[in-house]
């Protein structure tokens, strides 16, 4: 009996952790959830398809920006969980949530790592930071983010349409170097750690292997963290005279002086040297430290391999610095054999056969029969060193540059309250530099928009002025450049016999403002003149404000529409100056209200507008030019091209088709034919 009773403990534990995660997330007296089609959409900042292990990635619950209206709940929860609870190791978890406004959210007991709302106000966009669980190598690593959207009692949605996200962990390719950005927007610096580890020997490199052993080594390494363009080295370039030195004679002095240069010009935060591996330590392990911030957030570095003519091995360019804007926990990246192009020798011991003129870098494949790493097997070479990056430390920093970048304007004034079609009223910001406002939106940091509920005493003065009798537009505010102009509503007298004062007569409560626009102002002017057009100084693009938005143009009640507003160019940029940006005009849907329908609480919900009105295909924008040819050989290289989507479908339009096209090209050579590599040696 005593065995009966714990084999019934140990199925109840084992029960218990595999549908810990499996928790009741239906709102109090709730109606069946409807199809979340449109509406809402969970975002991970920089969309990554897969997680890197402890880093922290910041979640978006948010009206789904596709959506022309911009929709409200009240109650949230997200939760994250084991895609599979039962395979899911115990000490891996799913990571930490962390609200990121405790006034807007909180923890809750309900669920194990659940957020959920602090208060029930109307909200369009709230943001928690979740931190990725611990590598792991055991059962399924993959992560499911769930969202439960909270309208009323007959309008919620849970797991469909965009509220869920599952990421797997990151499975490293440590024989391909990842794409580097020109721009970090992590705020906080970086200290790493790299182990660079030799992996040369007679077992793994057999062909030619040099017969004295002890003159085998991986030289000094040495190398830079740097900015974006500043590399001391790269693939398929002339190498510098310090690379040149290195990788003929082992000689470090000349490139460290090189860099140190770069140290006076700011284009490298710290220079790495670690200490070289010979015989008989060369499988051994060098360590070095460095550190990275958001404008040095590449690292290159090399080692000689002895002995050769010039070859080394290294990597240029690596990056560290992820779209989420933070810094990578950890990389792995194996190192192969680079030929300099200064020495014409193709063994480990040639004798001095200076190049007659230095050839581009470039890397020793398995397939070139001259060098001792050719294979006929057809497999690839393998790796002679690898590096294993960690990083150690994170120092908090301020984003100074990118606030000055990202500056913000202040408030608009609030729009009018419309309670017919929709009980909030909105009002917004502007970023002062225009060509950085798709940088800055991507970012996710700075908020344009804030909406708040109406007052009783707001609809009711909005429904007044809806049967008021409207005056003619003023004139414009300004005589240059953009401006308002107003027009005042007459309310129609409900009482003739009530008596009014003075100041009672006087007040206008039904105004409405529009913009108007003028001839430039002379300082707006860009005219042509002698020294204006010889000049070549960079000339920046300038663009006014955004206006107010339009009124809504649908025609009949009961119907949609859309509302517009703009902005204009007001100097066009020449000479290398800043660009205009893309978006010049901007459009959202608008609804009429219905005739008798304005005290309607089954057409008006309490979350926003009714969802009524004309159907909206979508509206592609003209494709690009084709990209380049992914590579030069091969019959896997393929081009590509985009369109933008200029109009969102909504109401079952007609949906948008593909913004991606891609074709094959058509190359004379495959990588590994003779001919290919003739010519590349040139």
């Amino acid at each position: 009996m005593k065995h009966l009773g714990f084999i019934i403990g140990l199925v109840f534990l084992q029960m218990t952790f595999s549908h810990s995660y499996n928790c009741d997330r239906t709102p109090q007296k709730a109606e069946d959830p409807k199809d979340n089609i449109d509406k809402y959409v969970l975002e991970i900042s920089g969309n990554p398809e897969t997680y890197s292990p402890e880093t922290t990635y910041t979640i978006a619950l948010k009206s789904s920006p596709s959506n022309p209206i911009t929709n409200h709940f009240t109650e949230f929860m997200i939760v994250v969980e084991p895609e599979n609870p039962s395979k899911i190791p115990e000490n891996v978890g799913t990571g930490d949530l962390t609200p990121v406004d405790p006034t807007v959210s909180k923890f809750t007991p309900r669920c194990p790592n659940a957020v959920i709302q602090k208060n029930n106000l109307a909200k369009s966009h709230v943001e928690i930071l979740w931190k990725a669980p611990p590598a792991t190598t055991e059962g399924n690593n993959c992560i499911s983010i769930k969202a439960m959207v909270f309208e009323s009692s007959d309008s919620w949605f849970i797991d469909t349409g965009g509220l869920v996200k599952t990421l797997c962990q990151e499975e490293e390719n440590e024989d391909v170097q990842p794409p580097f950005s020109e721009e970090c927007c992590a705020c906080h610096e970086a200290k790493y750690e790299i182990a660079f580890q030799g992996m040369w020997t007679r077992n793994t490199h057999p062909k030619d292997y040099p017969s004295n052993m002890w003159t085998t080594k991986l030289g000094d390494v040495i190398g830079a963290s740097h900015k974006f363009g500043k590399a001391f080295w790269n693939y398929s370039e002339v190498a510098s005279d310090g690379l040149k030195l290195l990788a003929e004679e082992g000689d470090t002095s000349l490139l460290e002086n090189e860099l140190k240069e770069m140290v006076k010009t700011d284009d490298i935060r710290t220079i790495i040297k670690a200490r070289e591996l010979p015989y008989p330590n060369i499988t051994g392990t060098s360590y070095t430290v460095f550190r990275v911030d958001k404008d040095n957030h590449l690292i290159s570095l090399v080692s000689k391999i002895t002995p050769s003519p010039d070859w080394i091995v290294g990597v240029a360019n690596l990056e560290l610095c992820l779209q989420n804007c933070s810094w990578v926990q950890s990389r792995n990246l194996n190192l192969y054999p680079w030929d300099v192009g200064t020495d014409d020798g193709t063994t480990y011991q040639s004798p001095d056969s200076p190049s007659a003129s230095r050839q581009i870098v470039r890397q020793i494949i398995a397939s070139d029969e001259n060098y001792p790493f050719y294979r006929d097997d057809g497999e690839p070479i393998k790796p002679i060193a690898k590096l294993h990056i960690t990083r150690q430390k994170l120092y908090d920093k301020v984003c100074e540059e990118e606030d000055d970048k990202c500056k913000l304007s202040e408030w608009s004034d609030w729009t009018k309250c419309d309670c017919d079609t929709d009980k909030y009223k909105t009002r917004t910001k502007q970023f002062e530099n225009p060509e950085n406002e798709e940088y800055c939106s991507q970012n996710g940091k700075h908020p344009l928009e804030e909406t708040i509920e109406c007052t009783p005493e707001e609809c009711e003065l909005a429904r007044k002025c809806a049967q008021a009798t409207w005056s003619d537009w003023g004139p414009c505010s300004v005589t240059c450049g953009t401006g308002t102009h107003k027009r005042n509503g007459t309310l129609p007298e409900e009482d003739e016999n009530k008596e009014t004062t003075n100041e009672e007569s006087e007040e206008i409560p039904c105004v409405e403002e529009e913009p108007c626009y003028m001839p430039l102002c002379d300082d707006e002017e860009t005219t042509l003149t002698s020294e204006s057009l010889v000049s070549d100084a960079p000339v920046d693009c300038k663009v006014s404000k955004w206006s107010e938005w339009s009124s809504c143009d649908a025609r009949e009640p009961c119907t949609g529409g859309n509302q517009f507003r703009e902005r204009r160019i007001l100097v066009h940029p020449q000479n290398g100056g800043k660009p205009c940006p893309k978006r010049l005009k901007k459009v959202k849907y608008c609804e009429a209200p219905c005739a008798g329908n304005v005290d309607s609480k089954e057409t008006l919900p309490s979350w926003g507008p009714a969802r009524r009105g004309r159907r909206v295909d979508c509206v592609m924008g003209p494709w690009s030019v084709w990209s380049p040819c992914s590579s030069n050989c091969g019959d896997s290289a393929v081009q590509q091209r985009t369109r933008a989507i200029l109009v969102y479908p909504s109401r079952d339009g007609k949906k948008c088709e593909p913004r991606l096209e891609v074709r094959k090209c058509s190359l004379p050579y495959a990588c590994r034919s003779r001919e290919y590599l003739q010519l590349s040696k040139h």
